[in-house]
């Protein structure tokens, strides 16, 4: 049993897209938020090369195109 704790499950995440976009993006901007490190594109031919990727830390979301 949990005491005085809350437990609660957020879906796609909590942030208001309104506030955290602009902020995300001076902060790229200021060269201190790497987008380019976060998410990187892959071929689907890639695809143990992404899964490799996120797993070293080269990228944090590998996203796979057709």
């Amino acid at each position: 049993m949990l005491s005085r704790r809350k437990v609660e499950g957020v879906t796609y995440g909590d942030a208001a897209p309104g506030e955290l976009v602009p902020r995300l993006a001076a902060l790229h901007a200021e060269g201190v938020f790497p987008l380019e490190r976060i998410e990187r594109a892959y071929p689907l031919a890639d695809i143990q090369q992404a899964a490799n990727d996120m797993r070293s830390g080269v990228t944090v979301k590998p996203v796979i195109f057709f």
